[in-house]
């Protein structure tokens, strides 16, 4: 749409009309006789406005990326498959799929799997792959868990073959239970049709077990991923206390760092009048981490409802 400004002969000009029986009140009228009106700033012209952008956008996409090994342009590619059991005697190990590597390929990819149906204990998380493969050898395999829940992670794993063939497979430990595999993202160095071959088409289902009860495997992905804990202390801490949390609380193998925040009680600007409301005098405190333990520790003041302390690691 078109804006307009106003264009007034006498810019500012008003008249302003006493309003009976009110003292010192007036009404006022534009009287800067105006030859184009201008356009008026209320809802209508906003809502035109905004449909106009809409529109625009709807009508106008911009350029689109080159065509994709599996997608068309400017669609975002549904890279996911189930694999699993209908059957009542279905535990085992399953194939997911493969990536076969030529020479000279340097090969990335997050797939997030997730453990689907039932509270069965196979693991959920995403698997960070970085492979190299040289000249009919295996360079580097690198298969970690950048987030796990920690619930058997060595129900996935993989078998390099010297063909420069990976396939990867996961364990179901109960009947009627699934995997959903997703392919975030994959890329290569130079060559860009060497990607992960699912063992179904995307989309599909795959009820079909291994061959064996174990396939070969030669690797498990490695489980050295960030974790967080919450320690939430409640209640008064006095001054000179030491508090501890230990590994067999936060369950981190290798404590990083810890954050410590003292708690308020505070809802509304009222509740903070004065000092002391959450935390008592000028407070002085500090964080220790030795052999995984993490020790809070108050030198001066008192934290009046307790504090959270935020633990992190691998």
């Amino acid at each position: 749409m078109d804006f307009k400004d106003r264009s007034p002969k006498y810019p500012g000009r008003v008249k302003l009309t006493p309003v009976s029986g009110q003292a010192n009140i007036y009404d006022m009228t534009l009287q800067d006789e105006a030859s184009i009106a201008g356009t008026p700033l209320n809802t209508a012209t906003f809502t035109a406005f905004k449909e106009d952008l809409i529109d625009y956008i709807n009508t106008n996409p911009g350029p689109q990326g080159e065509k994709g090994d599996r997608g068309d342009p400017g669609i975002s590619l549904n890279k996911c498959f189930l694999v699993g059991t209908n059957s009542e005697s279905g535990v085992g190990w399953y194939k997911i799929g493969s990536i076969t590597l030529g020479d000279y390929i340097d090969y990335h990819a997050k797939i997030l799997i997730t453990g689907a149906l039932h509270d069965s204990s196979i693991p959920s998380g995403l698997l960070d792959l970085d492979i190299r493969r040289g000249p009919n050898l295996w360079e580097y395999i690198g298969v970690k868990w950048e987030t796990c829940n920690d619930i058997q992670p060595k129900y996935v794993g993989y078998y390099a073959q010297s063909d420069g063939t990976i396939n990867f497979y996961a364990y179901i430990p109960y009947q009627f239970a699934f995997y959903r595999i997703d392919i975030l993202s994959e890329s290569n160095r130079d060559v860009f049709n060497y990607l992960f071959n699912p063992i179904v088409p995307y989309g599909g289902i795959s009820q079909t077990r291994y061959s064996s009860n174990r396939p070969a495997i030669t690797g498990y992905p490695e489980t050295s991923y960030r974790k967080f804990y919450v320690w939430d202390y409640a209640g008064v801490v006095p001054e000179d206390k030491v508090l501890t949390c230990t590994e067999t609380r936060h369950g981190i193998k290798s404590v990083k760092c810890a954050l410590v925040i003292p708690k308020s009680n505070a809802k509304t600007d009222e509740e903070l009048n004065g000092w002391n409301s959450f935390a008592q005098d000028n407070i002085k405190y500090g964080v220790l981490i030795e052999d995984n333990t993490v020790y809070v520790g108050l030198d001066v003041g008192e934290f009046k409802e307790g504090f959270y302390c935020l633990i992190y690691g691998e």
